[in-house]
């Protein structure tokens, strides 16, 4: 787990955008962005505009090109140093309005439902070796289960888990690497932000997509005596 740095964190969903596959129907795309976009009222208001007939493209052509491009700021987004939830949820729910219109303008092209997942820590607390961290990952549409969630912290601080059935995640993050003598080496190795990486779940038929959440907490100078 040694040099597990952030870069290694990020979550790759896919490399090429997915293609069509068979199953979903257009009111399952409608359904998922108007349960997603509920209590965000930025996303609310870009379900109402973007899903609404009146706004829809005239082809499926011009439908699948709004779907590409939403899935294409949904990765630029995640690639950033610290992806806005926010800003994913509405992209989610673009994607869905134009899976929608695409599906509805073409009867038998299909895509997955995308389901944007929240990530939250439930508790951070010291152990004799390291720190036990627990943290939960849900959907709109419930638990995302048997995902990987990975817990890092600075260069050696790491451990993974998968996702029970309630998509609770727990494990205790173990340091074996030795710092060396000088006083400030276990700082060094520690310092930054605590930080939980959800992978996700894709099936034919829906994503679970991908995670990030940061907990930042103090820097301890030396190796802390817990009590």
């Amino acid at each position: 787990m040694c040099g597990l740095g952030q870069a290694a964190l990020v979550p790759v969903l896919a490399a090429t955008p997915q293609p069509p596959v068979a199953g979903v129907a257009a009111a399952a795309h409608l359904q998922a962005a108007q349960r997603q976009a509920r209590g965000d009222a930025p996303s609310m208001a870009m379900f109402k505009r973007q899903c609404a007939l009146s706004q829809a493209p005239r082809t499926a052509a011009l439908a699948v090109q709004q779907l590409r491009q939403a899935e294409a700021d949904h990765q630029a987004e995640r690639a950033l140093p610290r992806p806005r939830a926010d800003r994913l949820l509405q992209m989610v729910v673009a994607r869905g309005c134009a899976a929608h219109h695409a599906t509805r303008l073409q009867p038998g092209l299909s895509y997955p439902v995308w389901w944007h997942s929240q990530l939250r820590f439930d508790g951070i607390r010291p152990a004799a070796t390291g720190f036990e961290i627990q943290a939960r990952a849900h959907t709109a549409d419930g638990a995302v289960a048997t995902s990987r969630i990975t817990f890092a912290r600075g260069l050696h601080h790491a451990c993974f888990v998968l996702t029970d059935a309630q998509g609770l995640a727990a494990c205790v993050m173990v340091d074996t690497h030795p710092h060396g003598g000088r006083p400030d080496a276990w700082a060094d190795a520690h310092e930054g932000p605590f930080v939980a990486t959800l992978a996700g779940s894709v099936s034919p038929t829906r994503v679970e997509l991908p995670a990030v959440e940061f907990r930042d907490l103090p820097v301890f100078a030396s190796a802390p005596v817990w009590r």
